[in-house]
């Protein structure tokens, strides 16, 4: 609902003296009194006492967590990842002033300082720079946003980190050599327990997937046709389509996985302990703590497997791309408009990925 801004006037209704007033939120709360005179005290005092204007269009303040709110509405269309990264640095903002400034009850209280004291905050948490930066950059469009719409002051002055802090330099990615590919898997099948995390980790290096294919991956994406079974992969990371064939290495995985979801009536095809989607934060620290236990030095993620499928020298270039598939928007338009016989099956199911 929107809200109304204009000056409240005072009315004449059954013998009384009366004004309305609308609050942030849309609601509206109606104030009697017997005389005009009294009528029009009031109004003035109430409207220097919350908000401080004595102009023709005053702007009831609006509290913090009710500004977030209404930031978010506006942002239609939000993918559930862009929801939830949205809401949490909501919640680091309302911490930080519940915490550190409580004396900030709404947005016309925040200033610059406020920007900086919040860095000071997120940095003795071990946050990085890029996080740290995306969080300023949050409240500075909510803020805008607000003054967009007329819930603040256009003459308020909005809180803007001038220089970003400067992000650490990306660690260049690289592949496994095949001495530290075998420590990794002959460790990953010692680590696992209560999950499959061999297999898991098998199926990321044989297919070249990235995690978030894998997380995501349904019972019903698991096709059997007369060439073997196929896995079809609805959305990658450019929004397009991917079917590719199931390598023999990694087949048993596949079969398993099918059998133990069938018995669980459960959709997710790689679920974790108690049935749910695999999270990303798991995976990567699992992949961390089996490195460090196979005693490779060297930091690694879970990318680096999608790295060595794509060093594999034994396969063709464009099996690596037709099975892989690549961020580069040229390479996907190129690859993924191929329907799935031109993939390269002979020389995919050449190679062996379990020695």
């Amino acid at each position: 609902m929107r809200v109304r801004l204009r000056r409240p006037k005072i009315r004449k209704r059954n013998g009384k003296f009366v004004f309305r007033i609308t609050d942030s939120l849309g609601k509206q709360k109606q104030y009697s009194f017997l005389s005009s005179s009294e009528a029009q005290l009031r109004l003035d005092n109430f409207l220097r006492q919350v908000g401080g204007m004595t102009g023709k269009d005053p702007i009831i303040p609006i509290d913090l967590e009710s500004g977030f709110e209404f930031f978010l509405r506006t942002k239609t269309n939000l993918k559930p990842n862009s929801k939830t990264r949205y809401n949490e640095r909501t919640a680091n903002w309302l911490r930080f002033f519940k915490e550190r400034h409580p004396e900030v009850v709404g947005w016309t209280k925040i200033t610059n300082e406020h920007l900086l004291d919040y860095i000071v905050w997120r940095q003795g948490m071990g946050r990085a720079n890029k996080t740290i930066n995306a969080d300023c950059n949050h409240l500075t469009t909510a803020f805008e946003t607000l003054v967009k719409y007329k819930k603040v002051s256009e003459t308020i002055q909005i809180p803007k980190l001038l220089e970003p802090l400067v992000k650490k330099p990306v660690r260049v990615g690289r592949s496994l050599s095949p001495e530290e590919r075998y420590k990794f898997f002959n460790q990953a099948k010692k680590s696992s327990r209560n999950l499959d995390w061999y297999a898991i980790f098998q199926i990321l290096y044989a297919c070249g997937n990235r995690v978030s294919e894998l997380i995501n991956a349904n019972v019903s994406d698991v096709e059997i046709s007369p060439q073997g079974y196929e896995w079809s992969i609805p959305e990658t990371k450019m929004n397009k389509p991917k079917k590719i064939p199931i390598h023999p290495d990694i087949r048993e995985h596949f079969k398993l996985a099918l059998q133990m979801a069938n018995k669980g009536n459960n959709s997710i095809l790689f679920p974790n302990a108690v049935g749910n989607r695999l999270e990303r934060r798991k995976i990567r620290d699992k992949f961390i703590k089996i490195c460090e236990l196979a005693g490779i030095k060297e930091h690694h993620t879970t990318h680096d497997l999608r790295r060595t499928f794509a060093s594999r020298t034994d396969l063709t270039i464009e099996t690596r791309r037709n099975i892989g598939g690549w961020k580069s928007i040229e390479v996907m338009n190129e690859i993924y408009n191929l329907p799935t016989e031109r993939v390269t099956r002979d020389d995919y199911f050449s190679v062996r990925f379990i020695k």
